[in-house]
C-alpha cells in the first residue's frame, strides 16, 4: 500500500526487483525498479535528483494511481504474481 499511496501523492516510489512493488511500477516511468545490490539506491537517487525527471515520473504515477486505484481484490492479484513468481525462482534454482 505504500507505493499507491507515494503515487495518490505524484511521488515516483524506488521499489527492489524482488519485491511485490516492481509489479506496480512501470521502471524508469512511474518509478524505479533497482536490484538491491550496493550502490542501487543512491544511482536512482540520483536519478530523481533531477527535477524534471522526478516531476515527470510523479506526474505517470499519479496517473497509474487514477488508471488502477487499489483495491483488496487488486492487492490480492498482485500478491498472487509475487509469491507465483517466487515459487518459480525457489524450484528452479
Amino acid at each position: 500500500m505504500v507505493i499507491a499511496e507515494a503515487q495518490a501523492l505524484g511521488i515516483p516510489a524506488i521499489v527492489s526487483a524482488r519485491a511485490g512493488g516492481s509489479a506496480r511500477i512501470r521502471d524508469g516511468i512511474d518509478g524505479l525498479v533497482i536490484e538491491p545490490e550496493s550502490g542501487a539506491l543512491g544511482a536512482a537517487l540520483n536519478r530523481l535528483a533531477d527535477e524534471s525527471r522526478a516531476a515527470a515520473m510523479g506526474a505517470a504515477a499519479w496517473a497509474a494511481y487514477q488508471a488502477d486505484p487499489p483495491s483488496p481484490e487488486a492487492h490480492a492479484a498482485r500478491l498472487e504474481v509475487l509469491y507465483r513468481r517466487m515459487l518459480a525462482a525457489r524450484q528452479a534454482s
